[in-house]
């Protein structure tokens, strides 16, 4: 890096923090000045400055650059010149000057450690994209006694130190790692600098207008300031702990600080008091804590509950708009993301750390009596006018009496402890799925299809042969996580190979047994004390369907009427294994299911995986997600580069959505490919949700959307037509459109797996990767048929799935569940298949963690997608008006609105029906599909 970008950066941070140079500097100031006469007209120009500039500051370099770092330590001079530090930074690139950076910044940084004279708050623009402001802050307890003589050699300096700037109130910095000398460190201006004069206040500008902003700026540490930090590092421990001994004395929830970072967010639990306050006094009577983290966030719940005792007593209506306070919504989804995709173990760690603690404070805010009472109180003296916020009010209610508030105190207690035990327990089983699926070895690597081999991991062993020969032998280990289980179960056309990897993946993680077993008793412990006969009770009862009587009789129902057709599929498939294997008595085996219906539909429609690839390669799946957003509601989708430090890994993408009139709605991560450790299956994570801060103030959502896609990587990999469906349905824009996440309905999702079997949408994006030719209305049609090949079947095992989730967590016998041969006695009485005996696979179905008797919605979603597309879509899916209906008469109320009401306005009163005391959905739209 140039000298001129060296001292320009040095001189930003001198400028920033106020610092007038040494007198001995301003001695020499002259002569230095001089030098740079011949560059001054260079500063903000273009192209490559003549010798008369380049050359002076060379001979600078190698003769006086002791002078020349103490004229940029000098404001004034800098200030005379007028050079910005992006200016500087491009004339110092243009000079070609590049091996000064570390002695310039290690001078300027003495400077600043020997400064007597500490100057008034100086606000200085480092780029066109962050204002740093600095507070008044006193040295003198931090400095070392001896003063340095002479500056330190490039050869003393620590390469790779950073000092990250957060304008909050506080600032002190990280000074653990600051102790281990040339090794890069990461230090955080919040735990070295302390406010002392933390009442004064900052050209009258608040705080919180600052929280997030963040910039980085490269400085090495001389080897003599190291024993400073070493003694402020211990100083600022001994501080915590008795910190942390004051709050365990006077009772409060002791909450260490963690610090996660992932991509570009950042989570900070404090050790505060759980009443902290949102403004800056938290921060002054806790110095060793930072703003603008999990409890400050917090602290603005507590700020929700004071508006809403204000409201209960009529003196103001709380703009209520979701369930949690969004800035903990963020921290609790932003940990979620971070443990379930961040390849570092250290980082997934920390986050799970920082999940449970949040999610306790959560459990203490469901059981604050003050909140509770004060919606009640509010609710019914109808004080909240708008159907949203009645809606809103009525949501909460049900959300702190799910908490058990309205219990008596000893079963409040319980309650709250089953809770936590209940997500310790989900937690542990979705980790043991991540992290313990089980493999298999396969020799020789030949019974693997050569085009499959590059997924697996290439494994050797030695054979001895008859003759006493030994050979090694190579093989292919295959890991059994839900990708590779999903292609090794479809494409390997050995039936020893197939049977191995299924047993093997669905025998594991055993651990799961025990710890299903122990979440259905705690869940049902929980829901008899909230006065309920079962969990499936509990969890459905505040929704649409109001008791699990009616979801089982509405599968049940539907069981019966799919029995038949799926039997005559059944037959047929098995058929067609014979016939391939000549075998007249061969049976099916559950390792044929994906094997043989694959088969059927390539060999009768003429389907060949890799033909029908080049047509999706990942960037084209991108295109096709914008024209469906700009089409339907004149959004597009761009790709934009993530930032330093932001992406948790190399395969993530990131996309903005944008509007011509509305400006950017919001962002999406893709993080499409299946790794080690990442959350299996695909989801979609709220990093931060939209929400309406105020009038004039929205924050717009960002999402992440993982899935576990295999093969290569990168923009240019291909997907499968299965991929693409997938990737529509987990098409979260519109609710980035929308600016509210559609947590009570999956109908949209749904109803866009349409678009990707729709040729009029296909040929929009669908192009061969080498001659731009658009897919093939009669590969199409091909790919539609071979869907509906076998429909009934496919059909069966949503249903077996929704009813087993059912049961699991149905009404409890004395004895206590043996979950295995439950599980297979409903998948003997529910489809046509048979059951391997000695696997468990619902031991890795992670849905039982996150949709606990909640999987049938995924039915009552297909019904009620399924009617809209056939009522509103299906004639032209690409026009705006589709799109204004989806949008304006469906997506836009998000949760503000009752779910039956917006379904019969949107689709008609047909697409639902009663059942009891229940509502389900109408079937006739759905059997008319599959042909029942």
């Amino acid at each position: 890096m140039a000298m001129r970008m060296a001292a320009a950066a040095a001189v930003a941070l001198v400028a920033v923090m106020g610092v007038l140079a040494p007198r001995a500097a301003a001695q020499t100031t002259p002569n230095c000045a001089a030098k740079l006469v011949p560059c001054s007209q260079y500063i903000n120009t273009t192209g490559t400055p003549p010798d008369t500039c380049c050359g002076p500051l060379k001979d600078a370099v190698q003769n006086d650059l002791k002078c020349l770092c103490d004229l940029y330590a000098t404001p004034e001079i800098f200030k005379a010149f007028n050079i910005s530090l992006d200016a500087a930074l491009g004339l110092s690139k243009r000079c070609g000057l590049n091996d000064t950076t570390a002695a310039c910044k290690g001078g300027i940084f003495q400077h600043l450690i020997n400064s007597d004279q500490m100057q008034k708050p100086f606000s200085y623009t480092v780029s066109s994209r962050f204002t740093l402001r600095w507070w008044q802050w006193q040295w003198q307890q931090r400095r070392s006694s001896h003063s340095v003589s002479r500056f330190p050699r490039i050869d003393e300096l620590v390469p790779g130190f950073v000092i990250i700037t957060e304008p909050l109130v506080h600032f002190h910095m990280e000074l653990e790692a600051a102790t281990t000398v040339r090794a890069p460190v990461e230090v955080s201006v919040l735990r070295w600098l302390r406010l002392q004069n933390a009442d004064d206040e900052v050209s009258g500008e608040q705080p919180e207008k600052y929280t997030g902003v963040t910039s980085t700026a490269r400085l090495p540490i001389p080897l003599s300031v190291a024993p400073e930090l070493r003694r402020a590092a211990a100083e600022t421990e001994a501080e915590r702990a008795a910190q942390r001994r004051r709050h365990k004395s006077r009772g409060y929830i002791n909450y260490k600080q963690r610090e996660t970072q992932h991509g570009s967010f950042k989570v900070a639990l404090k050790a505060d008091q759980l009443s902290a306050r949102r403004n800056a006094l938290a921060c002054r009577r806790h110095p060793s804590r930072r703003c603008g983290g999990v409890l400050h966030s917090l602290g603005e719940a507590g700020d929700g509950a004071i508006r809403l005792r204000r409201a209960a007593h009529g003196e103001g209506v709380p703009p209520l708009r979701g369930r949690r306070h969004p800035a903990v919504c963020s921290v609790i989804d932003s940990a979620e993301l971070c443990r379930n995709t961040h390849p570092d173990r250290e980082f997934v760690e920390e986050a799970d750390k920082a999940s449970m603690r949040i999610y306790e404070h959560l459990q203490y805010l469901n059981t604050n009596t003050t909140l509770y009472n004060a919606i009640l109180k509010a609710e019914g003296e109808s004080v909240l006018l708008t159907e949203e916020a009645r809606r809103a009010a009525t949501t909460l209610r049900i959300d702190f009496e799910k908490g058990g508030i309205h219990l008596p105190k000893d079963k409040l207690e319980n309650a709250n402890q089953l809770n936590l035990e209940i997500a310790q327990l989900g937690r542990k089983f979705n980790e043991n799925v991540m992290n313990k699926p089980g493999f298999v070895d396969v020799y020789p690597a030949s019974r693997i299809p050569r085009n499959m081999q590059r997924l697996f991991k290439s494994v050797s062993r030695f054979n001895t042969s008859k003759q006493m020969n030994t050979e090694k032998q190579k093989g292919l280990r295959i890991v059994t996580e839900s990708g590779n289980l999903s292609s090794a179960l479809r494409w390997i056309s050995d039936e020893k190979v197939r049977k191995q990897v299924y047993i093997v993946g669905n025998s594991e993680p055993h651990e799961n047994i025990g710890v299903l077993n122990e979440l259905i008793h705690a869940r049902d412990e929980l829901a008899k004390i909230m006065g309920c006969k079962s969990y499936a009770e509990f969890a459905i009862r505040p929704n649409m369907a109001a008791s699990a009587d009616v979801v089982m009789s509405f599968l049940e129902d539907l069981s019966n009427i799919v029995k038949y057709k799926a039997e005559e599929e059944f037959k047929i498939i098995q058929n067609f294994k014979r016939r391939t294997c000549n075998e007249k008595s061969a049976n099916l085996e559950p390792w044929d299911e994906d094997y043989f219906i694959g088969m059927m539909k390539s060999s009768v429609y003429d389907l060949d995986a890799s033909v029908i690839a080049k047509y999706f390669p990942l960037s084209q799946c991108l295109k096709g997600l914008n024209v469906l957003v700009e089409s339907l509601f004149g959004a597009t989708f761009h790709q934009i580069p993530t930032r330093d430090g932001e992406s948790w890994h190399p395969d993530v993408i990131k996309l903005c959505l944008h509007h011509p009139d509305e400006g950017d709605l919001g962002f999406m991560y893709l993080d499409l490919y299946s790794r080690k450790g990442k959350h299996p299956g695909c989801a979609h994570f709220a990093v931060q949700g939209g929400w309406r801060l105020s009038d004039s103030n929205y924050q717009l959502p960002i999402i992440a959307l993982v899935c576990n896609f295999s093969g290569a990587c990168g923009i240019t990999a291909r997907l499968n037509h299965g991929d693409v469906e997938t990737l529509f349905h987990e098409n979260i824009s519109i609710s980035l459109v929308l600016g509210l996440l559609l947590m009570s309905l999956k109908p949209p999702s749904n109803l866009f797996e349409y678009y990707a079997w729709d040729y009029r949408v296909l040929k929009t994006f669908a192009l061969d990767e080498t001659t731009g030719d658009a897919i093939p209305e009669k590969l199409v049609k091909a790919l539609n048929a071979s869907r509906n090949m076998f429909p009934a079947t496919e059909l069966q095992r949503q249903i077996f799935y929704s009813i087993m989730d059912l049961t699991l967590f149905g009404e409890q016998a004395s004895k206590p569940m043996d979950t295995i041969s439950t599980v297979a006695d409903l998948r003997r009485k529910h489809t046509s298949w048979k059951y391997a005996e000695g696997t468990h696979w619902h031991t890795r179905f992670t849905h039982l963690i996150t949709y606990g008797a909640g999987y049938y919605s995924y039915l009552y979603a297909r019904c009620f997608a399924t009617t809209i597309w056939q009522e509103v879509c299906q004639e032209d899916p690409l026009s705006r008006s589709a799109g204004s209906a989806i949008r304006d008469k469906f997506l836009r109320f998000g949760g503000s609105k009752d779910p039956s009401s917006l379904l019969k306005d949107f689709a008609g009163d047909a697409i639902i029906r009663n059942s009891g005391s229940g509502i389900i959905p109408n079937i006739g739209s759905l059997c008319k599909e599959i042909g029942l």
